[in-house]
């Protein structure tokens, strides 16, 4: 006769397997990141680290990813992808995950694929330092893209690029949201380029831009993988006709920056809070190659931060469909306040009394002080709608016979609309981005 502790061991030997089993099975699971780094990395500043641990952490809670058996190996070539910028192959390398660091040796990957569930994760992230990339563009704090990706299964790994040098990392406070922002590009948000168009909403849209001065005729491009995002988008504008969700570019990498100002995956940061909302959630969640979903979200915590994000709520199609101008004049003609944007008055009057304007996200209150943004230069960028710079006397003709005449109201980021300043000065320029893939990348 068999004891009970006896009986007890083919049962938890019969449990060990089915459990092995079922991790063989296609399933949904957390999101756990693996962060690769050269030893130089562990030197980057601490809260540079520190942020981005932090952001790891909560994109870890908040991202659940498929798990298919096969797609979780790094091979040779993935690394290579994943690499460029190394100095040496040979370098002495490190893989932090949630509970340790230890050493990650790279000279096992040429003679066989690495399972990504030997560390205990299903998700790389290689960092690295591109100084040819960092010194092109000043305003670079950091870029992330997919770099481990077969067929129509998800990315396996990412490279996240540094600007540890940059000045602006000292004044910059939303460390966690940059990473976060990151993240969602090297999971594939923006880079992915659908394998064919299925899409039931635009992928751009005619229309003209006016001031009092003039109109221009412009081009609006949409988002891939938008359709359940323009509905959200829908319902935060309160517009019921908007015809999809703006890019920032016709690499459509980024959510539009004039539309949703500090949203997460805008290409600028504020330098407070940048809310991932339903928008970008709805986003990720329907990239991906073939049929099957890649990623599903926590709704709770996404929720609390759409709820939180006040940029662009209920200020109607108006704003998010026509020009700075028409929204002015139409908020005047409703006797409403022009916020986010300053009219001719208020620029008058900027120099001899502050107005205050008081706004509400829907859970809280907050008096701004209505001081204009005023440059005697810009940046002429490139901006998907094409627009020729436009100063003050432009939008309202009453300025061309003052000191303002020759002024703007902010750069081609922001259309050259006249801003109340706080928007303006809270952004941090981080123009990360890169090559945008078809999902047939070794």
């Amino acid at each position: 006769m068999m004891s009970g502790a006896n009986l007890l061991i083919p049962v938890v030997f019969l449990a060990s397997i089915f459990v092995l089993l079922l991790s063989e099975v296609p399933h949904w699971e957390p999101l756990n990141i693996g962060i690769i780094g050269q030893q130089e990395m562990l030197h980057l500043s601490t809260p540079i680290l520190d942020g981005l641990r932090s952001a790891v952490m909560h994109m870890e809670s908040l991202i659940n990813i498929w798990y298919f058996p096969g797609n979780d190996r790094l091979s040779a070539e993935n690394l290579a992808s994943c690499t460029p910028h190394w100095h040496s192959s040979t370098a002495q390398c490190f893989i932090q995950t949630t509970n340790r660091w230890e050493k990650f040796d790279l000279t096992l990957i040429d003679r066989r694929d690495i399972s990504l569930k030997l560390y205990g994760v299903n998700f790389l992230l290689f960092l690295q330092v591109d100084d040819q990339k960092c010194n092109a563009d000043d305003g670079l704090l950091a870029a992330a893209a997919p770099c481990a990706l077969i067929g129509n299964n998800r990315p396996t790994a990412g490279q996240l690029i540094f600007c540890p040098l940059n000045h602006r990392w000292n004044s910059f406070r939303a460390i966690i949201d940059l990473f976060r922002h990151e993240i969602m590009h090297a999971l594939g948000f923006g880079l992915i380029t659908p394998e064919e168009d299925l899409s039931s909403t635009p992928t751009s849209r005619k229309f003209c831009w006016t001031d009092e001065s003039s109109t221009q005729r412009v081009t609006a491009t949409y988002m891939d993988f938008q359709d359940k995002a323009v509905i959200e988008a829908r319902n935060h504008f309160g517009c019921e006709n908007l015809h999809g969700v703006e890019a920032d570019g016709d690499d459509k990498i980024h959510l539009n920056e004039y539309i949703y100002g500090d949203e997460l995956m805008t290409p600028m940061l504020s330098n407070g809070r940048n809310y991932l909302t339903k928008i970008s959630a709805s986003i990720l969640e329907a990239t991906k190659n073939g049929e099957k979903q890649w990623y599903k979200l926590n709704e709770s915590l996404v929720l609390a931060e759409t709820k939180a994000y006040w940029y662009g709520r209920n200020w109607g199609c108006v704003f998010a469909e026509t020009s700075c101008y028409q929204y002015i004049i139409t908020r005047l003609s409703r006797r409403s306040i022009t916020f986010p944007f300053c009219d001719a008055n208020d620029l008058l009057k900027q120099y001899f009394e502050t107005k205050h304007v008081c706004f509400s996200n829907g859970t809280a209150t907050v008096m701004v002080p209505m001081t204009c943004n005023i440059l005697s230069k810009v940046r002429i960028t490139k901006i998907a709608l094409g627009l020729q710079a436009r100063t003050l006397a432009h939008h309202f003709k009453i300025l061309s016979r003052t000191r303002l005449r020759n002024f703007y109201g902010s750069d081609g980021t922001h259309r050259y609309c006249p801003f109340v300043k706080i928007l303006l000065a809270m952004t941090i320029y981080n123009t990360g981005s890169a090559v945008r893939s078809n999902g047939n990348d070794p």
